[in-house]
């Protein structure tokens, strides 16, 4: 879209330019326009052998007094002439008003060179070469008088890159290239188009994209008039042959038109060029993108031997049209196998699918049983860590090796630290969870080897906290007291984020906790030892009558005198049964 809309906008600005070739010029003995460039960068060349200027080539012409003709057309030494007048500036620099001759070019790595016979007489005159992004962007290579001096200068759209004297006095080189490699430019000159001088190595980046390139005329302080002649603009990879030569004519050339109708490929040709002479041999290779693969040759291929084959040779005999088919296909899938090859334990990967892409990361994690630590991974793994991640780019089986953990056995018995002392009372561990009692919160720990709910597996593995209390023993508390299904609910919400922030499960094994608390049927009817609150027992209902008492005998305090020391005994009764009744609440709660 970035070429049609630069061809649009040169073709517009073309139609004020004053782009007139010679009227009395004859195309006897010219050359054939050159065909499409099979150079990625579609620059064609050209040896302006014929009276008018091919169709690809542009002239932009911003004040509009510029004039172009072709000259020595069949004399074996025709050149195009680009004219500006004297006493009007026509710098790049100045307004970018240099008249100009430019063809559209892909943003690829390329080589031009060009031939210019003219010479300088005045200060200032000058030529160059010109590649641009668009109108305001551009970089120029150019040779020029100043003064005494012809110099070479290369710069962008306002900077200065190379300014260099080449000569006292002497006619400016007659030969001038450029190189691009990435965003690196590199401006070379030749007196003979054999041996060249370098000028600068500049790195520089557009804008936008390299889409034209050409050459440019340039005349300014006292503006003196300036005749340009070029004598040929070539593609280095895809030199001129004939150039000039009357005497020798071009050979017949038949075109080959390269077509990818549904798209998903390309074809490359070698030699890497579209026009053969009779007879020539031209090797078509076709080369799918990604996600796709290739069909089958058509149009004029079509009758090879093995039209599906790739690689394809064809006797270039007439202009032939070559088409290639590719069709889209399924990125392939992988699959995931763990198995433990030795102790007790399991192995654990997320995400857990039934196929993976290419590239996905999974990450297997090694979960001993009581009594075993990880040994080693095994399979397409390796390692000792109990976690580690994988990328898949074929299927996978990864084993891993547990071994029966091994008790400490301390060269001293009569040591007091002796875990198997029966006398030490800071190693008892009565529940066997690896936390000795003495700061043990919860010498009674549930050990079951997953958390369950409510008859729920989570399929998350149980494990022991600093505090000595399990997974299971921590959402077995948050049951207790719990009044409702949802608070008890909001409780373990609150006890796993605990957990999952302080990193003793992940954000995955709590959603699988949360799941599995939202399912449960807790809190449950009490046990018959612990009474619902509200409702009392026998001795709590013994004391409620004593109270009652109590109180029949307080009003008796009313009807007589004398009774003192029975009402002081009375209240202390109803106090003491005030007393066993928070009591009794206290230890429900």
């Amino acid at each position: 879209m970035r070429t049609i809309l630069l061809r649009f906008v040169l073709v517009f600005s073309a139609i004020f330019t004053t782009s007139v070739l010679d009227a009395q010029c004859s195309d006897d003995g010219a050359s054939p326009v050159p065909g499409p460039s099979a150079h990625p960068s579609g620059i064609i060349s050209d040896d302006f052998n014929r009276c008018d200027l091919a169709s690809f080539w542009t002239v932009v012409d911003p004040v509009g007094d510029a004039t172009t003709a072709a000259s020595g057309v069949g004399s074996g030494d025709a050149a195009l002439h680009v004219s500006v007048p004297a006493g009007r500036i026509h710098d790049p620099w100045t307004g970018n008003s240099a008249p100009r001759v430019l063809q559209p070019a892909n943003d690829t790595d390329f080589t031009i060179a060009a031939r210019f016979t003219s010479t300088f007489d005045q200060s200032i005159q000058g030529h160059g070469l010109r590649v641009e992004d668009d109108a305001g962007n551009f970089l120029r290579f150019d040779v020029f008088r100043n003064g005494t001096t012809t110099r070479a200068f290369v710069g962008d759209t306002s900077t200065t890159f190379a300014n260099s004297a080449i000569g006292e006095l002497a006619p400016p080189p007659g030969y001038l290239r450029i190189a691009r490699s990435g965003d690196d430019w590199t401006m070379s000159y030749s007196s003979d188009g054999s041996t060249w001088t370098d000028v600068v190595t500049r790195t520089h980046t557009f804008p936008g994209t390299v889409s034209a390139v050409g050459f440019h005329v340039i005349n300014a302080a006292a503006n003196p008039a300036y005749t340009c002649a070029i004598d040929w603009f070539a593609n280095v990879d895809e030199p001129l042959t004939n150039e000039d030569d009357p005497d020798d004519p071009s050979p017949e050339l038949f075109t080959l038109t390269l077509e990818v109708p549904g798209g998903g490929g390309e074809i490359h040709v070698s030699p890497s060029r579209l026009e053969f002479e009779a007879g020539e041999i031209a090797t078509l290779t076709a080369v799918p993108l990604d996600g796709f693969e290739f069909v089958q040759w058509g149009g004029d291929a079509a009758g090879v031997p093995d039209p599906t084959a790739p690689v394809i040779e064809i006797v270039v005999d007439r202009d032939l049209r070559i088409t290639a088919e590719f069709e889209s296909v399924a990125a392939p899938t992988f699959t995931v196998t763990t198995d433990v090859v030795a102790g007790s334990g399991s192995i654990v990967h997320a995400p857990f699918k039934e196929s993976y892409t290419e590239g996905e990361e999974v990450t297997f994690t090694a979960i001993p049983d009581d009594g075993f630590v990880f040994a080693e991974w095994g399979g397409d793994a390796s390692g000792t860590e109990s976690e580690i991640t994988l990328v898949i780019e074929a299927d996978v089986f990864v084993t891993a090796s547990f071994r029966p953990e091994e008790p400490e056995d301390p060269e001293d018995p009569e040591d007091p630290e002796d875990p198997e002392d029966p006398e030490d009372p800071e190693e008892d561990d009565s529940d066997e969870d690896g936390v000795p009692d003495d700061i043990d919160e919860c010498p009674s720990s549930d050990l079951d080897p997953y958390v369950v709910i409510d008859r729920c597996n989570s399929g998350v593995a149980n494990r022991v906290l600093p505090s000595g209390c399990t997974l299971n023993d921590v959402l077995d508390g948050c049951a207790k007291g719990a009044r409702n299904h949802p608070l008890y609910f909001i409780r373990v919400l609150f006890v796993v984020n605990v957990l999952a922030h302080e990193g003793y499960v992940t954000r995955h094994e709590a959603i699988a906790i949360f799941l599995c608390a939202l399912r449960a049927t807790i809190p449950m009817r009490p046990k018959p030892d612990h009474p619902p609150r509200g409702h009392s027992g026998g001795k709590d209902k013994d004391k409620g009558k004593g109270k009652d008492k109590g109180k029949d005998k307080g009003k008796g305090k009313d009807k007589g005198k004398g009774k003192d020391d029975k009402d002081k005994d009375d209240r202390g009764k109803r106090d003491k049964d005030d007393d066993d009744k928070r009591g009794s609440s206290d230890r429900r709660r």
